[in-house]
């Protein structure tokens, strides 16, 4: 029936929930028992409760190597070239820990070229490994150091003493060597589920990604520097050295380019202050959807300690850069209501007007 399984003499009755998440993600209940059923959970007999912890860890695991909303296939690399592809770690994992091998995704190893630079919230600037985003850094790093964190511990020797233990208090008998198989795709399977959690929380960040390009991104960028110039001279500064904004009041820009995207902010004391609270002390969805080195440039507007002169530019800067690659959610200032993604809001009641504007200019100037 399609709404059973069976997996080792157990019948499981699916509920429409699962059915509807496994089909959501171009699954099958036939996919999903050939390419689950040997990855439950190796210290007991299989049962209801580890069935619901497969699909979900099925479903995690085919949106995570979807090409289209995740980051591709499993790719292993052998000596920096990618030797091959699977949608499950499990295939091409094997019990050598050979140092020359290290595991990606096909986005990851074949989409970024250059080496991007990423922004040290303490001072300078600083180059990484040529991901465009911190968050594929992250991933990347996870997923081998898990990788080597589960061989480890299975040529252990506690393996030993778990096998015998499991095989006592299981009705299905193992051999050893079976159970550190049952035991190696059990672990890397539950990986999927992890990482896919990660990667929804950027949900918003790949699909802005995806959409925008680089050159659109720079145009808007740049119209919104060159609105602040004065004879010819941005009176933005690009910053290679945050702490040096310790005393300054003013506007801030942080540029994410990876993600396409864009957050202004303003500061009354210390501009170096407010910036690294974004880091250090996260309370905002944008503070919490992004890492350090996703930011990859950072402006500062130095102004007079005048707040009415922020809150006007901080909404002028946030209505010019608009919400296609702005990650504001408020429209700007103190005490003020409604977000920019609001379907009432006109981003032209917020822009200064000209006069307005220049004086402004001049006062900085």
């Amino acid at each position: 029936m399609e709404n059973e399984i069976s997996i080792n003499n157990l019948t499981y009755q699916l509920s429409e929930k699962e059915i509807s998440k496994i089909v959501d993600c171009n699954g099958s209940i036939k996919e999903f028992i050939e390419k689950s059923a040997n990855c439950f959970n190796p210290y007991y007999d299989i049962n209801d409760l580890e069935i619901k912890r497969l699909i979900k860890r099925f479903v995690a695991n085919k949106k995570i190597t979807s090409l289209k909303s995740g980051l591709g296939m499993f790719v292993k690399c052998e000596n920096g070239a990618v030797v091959d592809k699977s949608n499950n770690l499990y295939d091409f994992v094997s019990f050598s820990n050979d140092s020359n091998i290290y595991y990606s995704f096909e986005k990851i190893e074949t989409r970024y070229a250059n080496v991007p630079i990423g922004y040290n919230f303490y001072g300078t600037l600083i180059k990484y490994r040529n991901l465009e985003s911190n968050i594929h850094s992250f991933v990347f790093k996870f997923l081998n150091d898990s990788i080597k964190e589960t061989l480890s511990f299975i040529s252990g020797n506690m393996v030993k003493e778990y096998f015998k233990d499991r095989n006592k208090k299981c009705l299905e008998k193992l051999t050893f060597d079976d159970f550190k198989t049952r035991l190696l795709r059990w672990r890397l399977f539950m990986l999927s589920e992890t990482l896919f959690g990660w990667l929804e929380s950027y949900k918003d960040n790949f699909e802005r990604e995806q959409n925008i390009s680089l050159e659109e991104m720079s145009n808007r960028i740049n119209s919104l520097l060159d609105r602040y110039s004065l004879n010819g001279k941005s009176l933005f500064t690009k910053v290679e050295k945050l702490s040096d904004f310790k005393n300054s009041s003013g506007i801030y820009l942080l540029i994410m380019s990876s993600f396409r995207a864009a957050y202004i902010g303003q500061a009354t004391s210390s501009i170096f202050k407010r910036v690294l609270g974004h880091i250090q002390h996260p309370t905002s969805g944008f503070d919490k959807s992004i890492l350090p080195l996703d930011i990859t440039e950072i402006y500062v507007l130095r102004t007079p300690k005048d707040l009415k002169m922020i809150d006007d530019i901080e909404r002028d800067c946030i209505a010019t850069l608009e919400n296609i690659i702005c990650v504001n959610s408020s429209i700007g200032g103190h005490n003020t209501i409604g977000s920019i993604h609001d379907k009432e809001y006109d981003s032209n009641k917020y822009l200064l007007n000209p006069e307005r504007l220049k004086s402004y200019l001049n006062a900085i100037y």
